[in-house]
């Protein structure tokens, strides 16, 4: 089988492929972790210690779990900056092949 592919159908390819690979992207990022607040068995009072090392604790898994999902973010927006250039690419490729 011969398939002969010309620039468009290239540039399309490409940019479904950069679209598909953003999208797994972002879905990892909707599944990363930030914590869950806990209750303490203790009240402030009995304890101020522990209500505070709780909340250091928290906060950390948070910030980890927010830097997490940043970067895949960040990962996700270059491949779909890629995406949005093939498929101008392949809209400019479309425009002049017409007029040939």
């Amino acid at each position: 089988m011969n398939v002969n592919l010309n620039p468009t159908a290239l540039l399309s390819i490409a940019t479904a492929i950069c679209a598909g690979v953003a999208a797994f992207y972002w879905f990892r990022s909707s599944l990363a972790d930030v914590g869950e607040a806990s209750q303490s068995n203790t009240s402030i009072e009995d304890n101020p210690a522990e209500h505070i090392l709780n909340a250091q604790v928290e906060i950390a898994a948070i910030q980890i779990g927010l830097r997490h999902s940043a970067r895949l973010n960040k990962i996700a927006a270059i491949w779909s900056a890629f995406a949005a250039l093939f498929a101008a690419l392949a809209s400019i490729a479309g425009a002049l092949s017409a007029h040939v």
